[in-house]
């Protein structure tokens, strides 16, 4: 579960670890780009004001820059999130481990696995634990058990 604290996502999320994958580098990108994106916006205000101010005709002039600037950006995060994701080789291996670790086969553990792997490995105790938490839990309520043998 080192993997959920490191990314900082919810255990559910590893139901399909492509998406959260691509999740996660988005929001790298999107806080890197949305600030740069704002600071041109920022930046293009004051300079449209003083140029209609000069004239008014060169408003779309002064548009289509900005709109040019901020297509500009486009495609430079394109080219960086292509770039990023052959980079995100290791988060992607370290997602898709706990996801087959978590869901076996894309489905819950207690569809896949037999629970007598469990009882082989941990001993009467597995029963206890997984007793003891399963009877606070509600009906239908997903429970991740962490157990030490």
């Amino acid at each position: 579960l080192k993997v959920l604290n490191k990314y900082h996502f919810e255990i559910l999320n590893l139901r399909f670890p492509e998406l959260l994958t691509k999740e996660l580098a988005r929001k790298k990108m999107d806080s890197l780009f949305g600030s740069a994106r704002s600071k041109i916006l920022e930046t293009f205000s004051p300079v449209e004001e003083a140029v209609v101010k000069i004239d008014g005709g060169l408003r779309d002039s002064s548009q289509a820059s900005l709109r040019k600037a901020l297509r500009a950006m486009d495609t430079l995060e394109d080219k960086v999130a292509r770039k990023s994701k052959r980079q995100n080789i290791i988060m992607q291996s370290q997602i898709n481990k706990a996801a087959h670790n978590i869901f076996p086969l894309q489905d819950l553990q207690e569809r896949k696995l037999n629970v007598l792997e469990y009882l082989i490995k941990f001993g009467q105790d597995f029963l206890r634990v997984v007793h003891g938490d399963f009877s606070k839990a509600d009906y239908g309520e997903h429970k991740v058990i962490s157990f030490q043998s």
